[in-house]
């Protein structure tokens, strides 16, 4: 049979000897064996990550690499036979045919590798040049082919490059030219905008500091506003911009420089170029309407104005205009008023900067007087005109005005209904304006407008101190204010007040309705009916609000009461009011605070004062279901009782004699005590 083919036969020899002893006797049967063993044989198998590698027609792609860079490839040698496989070329991996050169062996597997392992080695493709490339790879070994073989492949590209391109507008600068920014007048900038473009296909490195360079005899007049970034990526641009500003007259040039990673053009340069003319000059020119300052008229006059310094419709308000007749724009730094009586005049300064060439702009100046006579001041313009900064000018005007009402009075609380105000003519007036305040401070509007004296203010609050001011309107526009004086609304007075009639013994209950305006109240008592005058002194005062409790009257004695209304504003009272009302205190009731009886069987009691009492009605009862009994009365605050029967039970009640009011007990009598006489109790 032939080796290493598979089910190898094996060849059984058994023999089988029979020893026979003397005896005739069969020995145990031995039975031997003797087996070939098959041959053991090593085995190749290369793979790609999962994917096996045929021999002789199997082939690693490398796929596309830049020349100039390298791309590897590890392949797995297997040994899944039962020997070792042993790798015999020199070297264990060789590369042959036209590209080999550009295919390498980085790592070489292990030269023996056992039954049932595996050995790598690194593959690279590194190309030198563009296109297709091939080699073939072949690994001698013992295994059954001797050799084994298979196919690389790979796509070497270009390198990427990239290209610089510089462009301004839509005009590619070459590198070494000569471009022209234009011109601009001196002082005057003028921008220019570049733009770098990759047109390569490699990111395009700007290496210079600054990425954009400016050298050379007049580079102090230009500027790069904006350097561009880097890179600039293949396909894509970035921008710059130079500015150009001369500071004197004449051709300027200088060298722009951007240094690159472009092979050819690491250093961009290009000439650029600029005109500078000389600069334009603004020129400032005043009117006031079609007349020129001080050219056509030396000054402005606002004639005459009334005197009443309000800003109303009496003002006089001009409009002046400030033109650029030059060649610049004419810059304004301010409309001012200055040197004389700027207080007398208003400048509003809505000026709008800078005016362009042949361009306008206006201001206002309004003359309102704030007293008669002849007014001046200095208008004055700040610009940037060479020879007429500032720019100045007189004007003047004069202040006239209406007489200021005389004599102004405000009633001081002669009437419930209004206060009356009243001041001597102005001749030349056709109206009055009245100003009204509740401080001593002047307000802004007028409260009311009167065409003659007098007239009544009927909107102000009852028991309010107002201030008042007036001034007149005329052909000569507003007078000046008159000074202030003050007047009130007198407070209506209260009506009946109510006293109470012995409804208690601590006080007089009083009671009204509360006046409007009032803060406070006053109370006028009386044991007559006599009506209180103005002049009468308040018996209580500062009451708050009704009602009110008279604790200081005194018990059974009938009082008279007034009551007017006072305002802590006008410091003002109203009258009293037109009728009175009757009332009094009650007399407290006696209380018997010690009784008993005497050896005599006769009994005592002793009781306290009370106020406004002068003698006491002494009652007494012998059960408590019988009515008592006057026993007389007496001017002291105890009683004994002459008539002493033995053990007997009575009953004392104490009442007031003389109470005015109720005179009798049972409105105002002691607590009842009982007593039990008893001769030796």
């Amino acid at each position: 049979m032939k080796k290493g083919v598979a089910g190898w036969a094996f060849l059984r020899i058994v023999l089988i000897i029979l020893v026979l002893t003397a005896g005739g006797c069969k020995n145990p049967l031995h039975e031997l064996v003797l087996e070939d063993v098959a041959p053991k044989f090593p085995s190749i198998v290369l793979k790609l990550g999962l994917n096996i590698i045929a021999n002789a027609e199997g082939v690693c792609n490398f796929g596309e690499v830049e020349v100039g860079s390298a791309k590897e490839m590890e392949i797995i040698i297997e040994n899944p036979g039962d020997a070792d496989l042993t790798l015999t070329g020199d070297p264990l991996v060789s590369i042959e045919g036209n590209d080999a050169a550009d295919f390498q062996v980085l790592k070489t597997p292990n030269a023996n590798i056992a039954a049932g392992t595996n050995s790598t080695f690194t593959l690279s493709f590194n190309p030198s040049s563009e296109g297709e490339k091939s080699a073939t790879a072949t690994i001698k070994n013992n295994a059954d082919a001797g050799a084994f073989s298979f196919s690389l492949s790979g796509t070497a590209t270009a390198v990427p490059l990239p290209e610089i391109q510089v462009k301004m507008g839509s005009t590619s600068i070459s590198a070494g030219g000569t471009y022209s920014a234009g011109s601009t007048a001196v002082t005057i900038p003028k921008d220019v905008a570049f733009v770098i473009e990759n047109t390569g296909t490699a990111n395009l490195n700007l290496t210079g500091s600054p990425k954009v360079s400016i050298t050379g005899t007049d580079a102090s007049m230009f500027t790069v506003l904006s350097q561009p970034a880097s890179p600039v990526v293949p396909s894509g641009y970035e921008s710059f911009t130079v500015r150009f500003n001369p500071v004197s007259t004449g051709e300027k040039s200088v060298t722009i420089g951007i240094d690159n990673n472009d092979p050819d053009e690491s250093s961009f340069s290009f000439t650029l170029t600029g005109t500078a003319t000389a600069a334009p000059e603004p020129e400032i020119q005043v009117k006031q309407g079609s007349y020129r300052i001080p050219e056509d008229i030396a000054s402005y006059d606002f004639g005459d104005v009334s005197a009443d310094g309000d800003g109303g419709t009496t003002s006089t308000v001009v409009t002046f205009t400030i033109e650029n007749t030059g060649s610049a724009d004419l810059t304004i730094g301010g409309v001012t008023l200055s040197s004389g009586d700027t207080d007398h005049f208003d400048l509003t300064d809505n000026t709008v900067s800078p005016i362009s060439p042949g361009g306008s702009t206006t201001f206002t100046v309004r003359f309102d007087p704030l007293t008669t006579g002849s007014k001046s001041a200095t208008v004055s313009i700040a610009n940037n005109d060479s020879d007429e900064n500032p720019y100045t000018y007189n004007i003047s005007g004069t202040g006239i005005t209406t007489a200021v009402p005389s004599n102004f009075q405000a009633s001081q609380g002669t009437s419930t209904n209004y206060v009356v105000l009243s001041w001597d003519v102005v001749p030349e007036a056709s109206l009055y304006y009245i100003y009204r305040n509740t401080v001593q401070a002047q307000p802004d509007t007028e409260h009311m407008t009167a065409a003659d004296s007098p007239v009544n203010d009927t909107s102000c609050d009852p028991g309010v101190l107002y201030y008042y001011w007036i001034r007149a309107y005329g052909v000569n526009g507003y007078s000046d204010f008159s000074t202030a004086v003050s007047g009130y609304r007198k407070l209506e007075a209260p009506a009946l007040p109510s006293a109470s009639d012995g409804t208690s013994s601590d006080y007089i209950t009083l009671t009204w309705n509360a006046t409007t305006g009032a803060t406070s109240y006053e109370l006028y008592r009386s044991e007559n009916d006599i009506a209180p005058t103005d002049s009468s002194t308040p018996t209580i005062v500062d009451i708050s609000s009704p009602p009110y409790n008279d604790t200081s009257a005194s018990p059974a004695v009938y009082y008279y009461y007034w009551v007017r209304a006072r305002a802590s504003s006008s410091d003002s009272t109203s009258d009293w009011s037109s009728s009175n009302d009757q009332g009094y205190r009650q007399l407290s009731a006696p209380v018997i605070y010690n009784y008993g009886s005497n050896s005599n069987a006769q009994a005592y009691l002793w009781w306290y004062e009370v106020e406004g009492a002068t003698a006491y009605n002494i009652y007494r009862k012998q059960n408590s279901e019988a009515d008592f009994s006057w026993l007389g009365y007496v001017n002291t605050t105890n009683y004994l009782d002459p008539v002493g029967e033995q053990a007997d039970n009575w009953y004392y009640i104490i009442a007031i004699k003389g109470d005015p009011i109720n005179p009798t007990f049972s409105s105002a009598t002691s607590n009842t005590v009982y007593v039990y006489t008893d001769f030796g109790g």
